[in-house]
C-alpha cells in the first residue's frame, strides 16, 4: 500500500525542479492598465501608468515562495459598469496569462476536443440553451440589479478572453460555451452535468468530495473570519488570491454607486 510519509520531501523537490526548469517564474510586482480612447472608441492595455484608466491591476507571482500568487484589480467609476467589467477582465487576462494557460492545460484542454463526441454535443447544446435564456433574461430585466450583475459577470469573462489573446473588441458579453474561459468557470458544475448528460467516464475526486467552510465572528464583533477548504486533486495546488474593487452601480440606469470589494480565490493547476 502506498504511503504519504515522504510527501513533503517530494513537494520540496518538485518546487525546486520548477525553479530550475523555469516552469513557474516568480516575478516582481507587475502593473497594467486599461485605457479608453474615446475618439477611436477603443480599449488598450498599457504597462506604464496613464493619466486616466478604466481598470488597473497589480499582480505578483509568489508561488515558489508562498504557494500563492496575488492579483488586485480596481475599476474607475467614471466609466459605465459594462466598460469597467470588460476592462477588469482584460487587465486580469493580460497579467495572469501564464497561470491561466497552466490551468487550462491541466484541467480541461482535452475535455471537449473536436470532433465532439456525443457527450460534448449534448453539453454544447445544453450550455447554448442556458446562455440564450440568460441573455433573454438580461434583455427583459434591464433595470434588475440581479440581472445587471449577471451581465457584468459575462462581460468580465469576455474581457478575460480579450486580455489573454490580446484582441480587445467592443464591450460585449459574448462567450464561447465550450471555450477556455467559460469551461474554467464551470468546473464546479461539470460533475453534475456529466451525470445528467450521460458522460461515459465521469470525473470524480478521490474520497468523499466534501468541502468544508467556517465563518467565525470574534468577541465584540470586532472581526469576521472566513475560511474554506476545497476537496480536490493535487493538480489544483496553484492558487491566485484575487481582490476585486469594482465601482459598480445598482443597475445600468442607476446613478447610485455600490463599490464592490471582495476577495476571490481561484485554484489553478500546475503543469
Amino acid at each position: 500500500m502506498a504511503t504519504f510519509k515522504h510527501l513533503p520531501i517530494l513537494f520540496l523537490i518538485f518546487f525546486q525542479l520548477q525553479k530550475v526548469f523555469g516552469l513557474l517564474k516568480e516575478n516582481e510586482l507587475q502593473k497594467a492598465f486599461v485605457t479608453y480612447d474615446s475618439k477611436a472608441d477603443k480599449l488598450s492595455i498599457v504597462t506604464s501608468e496613464p493619466i486616466d484608466y478604466v481598470a488597473k491591476a497589480d499582480f505578483q507571482n509568489s508561488v515558489n515562495s508562498t504557494c500563492w500568487s496575488y492579483l488586485d484589480v480596481t475599476t474607475n467609476p467614471q466609466y459605465n459598469d459594462s466598460m469597467q467589467a470588460y476592462a477588469a477582465g482584460m487587465v486580469e487576462g493580460f497579467l495572469t496569462k501564464e497561470l491561466i494557460q497552466y490551468s487550462w492545460q491541466n484541467t480541461a484542454a482535452d475535455y471537449c476536443t473536436q470532433p465532439y463526441n456525443q457527450y460534448c454535443k449534448n453539453l454544447q447544446k445544453f450550455l447554448t440553451q442556458n446562455y440564450n435564456w440568460v441573455k433573454t433574461e438580461i434583455t427583459q430585466n434591464f433595470d434588475s440589479p440581479f440581472w445587471h450583475n449577471v451581465r457584468l459577470f459575462y462581460t468580465q469573462v469576455s474581457g478575460l478572453d480579450a486580455g489573454f489573446t490580446g484582441t480587445p473588441k467592443q464591450v460585449n458579453y459574448d462567450v464561447d460555451v465550450l471555450g477556455m474561459f467559460y469551461i474554467l468557470q464551470l468546473s464546479g458544475d461539470l460533475e453534475d452535468l456529466e451525470s445528467v448528460l450521460h458522460k461515459p467516464q465521469k470525473s470524480h475526486v478521490l474520497g468523499s468530495g466534501s468541502c468544508s467552510a467556517i465563518v467565525k465572528l470574534t468577541p465584540g464583533n470586532k472581526d469576521l473570519y472566513v475560511a474554506q477548504d476545497t476537496w480536490t486533486g493535487f493538480n489544483e495546488m496553484l492558487r491566485v488570491l484575487k481582490r476585486y474593487n469594482f465601482a459598480y452601480r445598482m443597475s445600468e440606469t442607476s446613478s447610485d454607486l455600490k463599490h464592490e470589494t471582495y476577495y476571490k480565490v481561484l485554484y489553478l493547476k500546475i503543469v
